[in-house]
């Protein structure tokens, strides 16, 4: 099997430095930084640049993404890899940037040596005490789906490319009613390396939801959901339409733990691979914020457009997630995602798709922290052999510090 660099697109790494340049430069040129004393302290208003390095390495058992029955091969990975935050609170404007570059170089497979790239933007402009607008822009480049994690795309080793763009109107009506309403467009591109890619199609979409929620007393609220997307997959080959609808509710069952659940419709309509379909979506979740521990647990299904097989998936997710803080310099956090993609068209692939992440780590300064880590990944999908299976573990130095511009 041929091993595949990835080699990032022009025109998407143009945009990506060209926004980061400018988002640092924006900030610089206002004044002189100084030094935050302390970087837990809430946000004052201005402009706060936080530059990051992490170095790490680690080792990986998997790095050609191969499947279990291909003799998948392990390598050690050092990843130097800088960061940066601007984040900017005024009177009536919120804006905060970011940029994340990670260069993987590894120990015998030097051929897949590369440089994952994410950036974003999010800003919010309050146009009256009840009404305002927010934007977003993400950007990520990686040389492997998993890093995606987009519904029915499975974990290959191929170049990949993820582009969002969103903003809508936060309103609120009433002291106890209020909405919010989005428009979304994203675009989805693959490289065309092995035969086995085929299975990744890329293309993109547009998308509007709304969001009602009213609050009957101090514990409970009463919400309604409603989204619509259009996808067009595999440079226009296939088009699909997707709406999910659904009602629910949020509740405080105390002062630390609120519980919310939602049930309700999802549509695909009539596609040339087969009939209209409707199904039940339904969501909960659990969020707690005790002293030293917050846990967060939910569960989604819906039908939600594929860049991968599928063109349509029936998607169930479900995600917990944990941070303990035992002493004021030591922490744990863990995620657990499972993830299974049933296709709505007749002939094509299921994915199921688990992952774990867990990192231990201690303040040495309030700039400065060590971490250890470990990271799992199954890839499995309904064919001869589709399984693939990945495990990392290391540790990994990180400094940051805030610096107020003013």
């Amino acid at each position: 099997m041929a091993m595949n660099r990835h080699h990032l697109p022009a025109l998407a790494g143009f945009d990506l430095l060209v926004a980061g340049v400018i988002a640092l430069v924006a900030g610089a040129s206002i004044a002189a930084a100084q030094s935050l004393s302390d970087v837990g302290s809430p946000p004052a208003s201005g402009w706060v640049l936080t530059p990051t390095m992490v170095f790490s390495t680690s080792h990986d058992d998997n790095v050609l993404a191969r499947e279990v029955n291909d003799s998948p091969q392990g390598d050690v990975v050092n990843v130097l890899n800088p960061r940066a935050a601007l984040d900017f609170t005024g009177r009536r404007t919120q804006f905060s940037g970011t940029y994340d570059g990670a260069a993987l170089l590894y120990r015998n497979f030097d051929t897949l040596n590369s440089y994952d790239q994410h950036g974003g933007v999010r800003g919010s402009y309050r146009l009256s005490p009840h009404v305002s607008m927010f934007a977003a822009s993400t950007v990520a480049l990686a040389p492997t789906t998993d890093s995606l994690q987009l519904a029915g795309v499975p974990f290959i080793r191929t170049g990949s490319s993820l582009k969002d763009l969103s903003g809508g109107v936060n309103a609120a009506f009433t002291k106890r009613t209020s909405m919010v309403a989005e428009a979304g467009f994203q675009w989805v591109h693959f490289d065309d390396a092995r035969p086995l890619d085929l299975i990744l199609r890329g293309g993109h979409s547009q998308g509007g939801s709304l969001t009602l929620k009213h609050r009957l007393s101090a514990r409970t609220t009463l919400t309604g959901d409603y989204s619509m997307d259009r996808a067009l997959v595999a440079n226009g080959q296939a088009e699909f339409h997707v709406q999910n609808s659904s009602v629910g509710f949020e509740h405080k069952l105390s002062d630390v733990f609120q519980l919310f659940a939602a049930g309700g419709v999802s549509h695909l309509g009539l596609t040339t691979f087969g009939p209209a379909r409707t199904g039940a979506s339904y969501r909960a979740g659990l969020t707690s914020q005790l002293r030293l521990v917050n846990v967060d647990v939910s569960y989604n299904r819906s039908f939600v457009p594929s860049f991968g097989f599928g063109g349509t998936m029936q998607n169930q997710d479900f995600t917990a997630q944990v941070r303990a803080t035992p002493t004021r310099r030591t922490y744990v956090q863990s995620t657990l995602s499972w993830r299974r993609n049933d296709p709505l068209t007749i002939g094509e692939l299921s994915l199921h798709t688990f992952w774990m992440q867990v990192t231990g780590g201690y303040a040495i300064q309030p700039w400065a922290r060590i971490e250890g880590f470990y990271g799992g990944l199954s890839s499995t999908f309904d064919r001869p052999g589709g399984v693939v299976d990945r495990t990392r573990f290391g540790f990994q130095i990180v400094t940051a510090k805030p610096i107020r511009i003013r």
